[in-house]
């Protein structure tokens, strides 16, 4: 529940923006946003890699 309350800061952010440079600010947050959820996508592929491999017999 907190990455989604995380992936929110932007907009956040873009808001104050927008009140100084109108457009600028939403733009930005849009591109942040797609980059935050390019890596947390990477994030969660690397993890669900790691907890699928099983452990060497010995």
């Amino acid at each position: 529940m907190a990455v989604i309350m995380f992936m929110s800061l932007p907009f956040i952010v873009g808001i104050m923006v927008d009140i100084r440079h109108q457009g600028i600010g939403c733009f930005a947050a849009w591109v942040i946003w797609g980059v935050m959820l390019i890596l947390s996508l990477r994030l969660f592929d690397a993890l669900k890699l790691r907890c699928q491999k099983k452990p060497e017999k010995r």
